[in-house]
């Protein structure tokens, strides 16, 4: 029952995160009901330019395992072709999360007292990587994600406008 209560509000999340509740409800579901399409449709809206959703292995792997449980042949193998491209040399990573990274390890650093010299070059990559809302995606070009935000905006420099943003984009939430 939840997640058909998460399928119904799937414009409110992002597109990632609604495929997964998809997905999941298609695994869980023991047979089609009304809501197999609803489904079906969720996870087709989320798949990237690349046929994958969101770039993640993992989050593609579960939409392919939800379309194959649902019956539909053509999703499932769109879907495939996606997962079998996302591999790196053999092997699939849960993928790339520069900012995230990048603001753990400043924030590391600024506990160890490193120098601006060190420092400066990851804060210009955040506050070049922020959003037009204010809070930053685990990676470039990927949606504002509150984790990624208080993080990133942990290591802004607090005389920025860049730390006024993410303020704002956090006390919004």
């Amino acid at each position: 029952e939840e997640l058909s209560i998460g399928l119904a509000k799937a414009d409110e999340a992002k597109p990632w995160s609604a495929a997964e509740d998809a997905a999941l409800y298609l695994v869980v579901t023991p047979a089609e009901t009304a809501l197999t399409d609803t489904a079906l449709q969720v996870i087709e809206k989320a798949r990237a330019h690349d046929g994958s959703i969101a770039a993640n292995p993992i989050s593609t792997v579960l939409a392919l395992w939800g379309a194959t449980r649902a019956g539909a042949a053509v999703v499932a193998a769109t879907l495939l072709d996606a997962l079998l491209a996302l591999r790196v040399e053999g092997t699939w990573r849960f993928c790339t999360t520069e900012i995230w990274d990048t603001a753990l390890l400043t924030r590391s650093l600024l506990l160890a007292n490193a120098s601006s010299g060190v420092l400066e070059p990851a804060r210009r990559f955040l506050r070049t990587a922020q959003n037009a809302d204010g809070g930053w995606g685990y990676a470039p070009g990927r949606d504002s994600d509150v984790d990624t935000s208080a993080m990133a905006m942990l290591v802004t420099d607090r005389s920025t406008t860049s730390f006024e943003r993410a303020y704002e984009y956090l006390v919004g939430l």
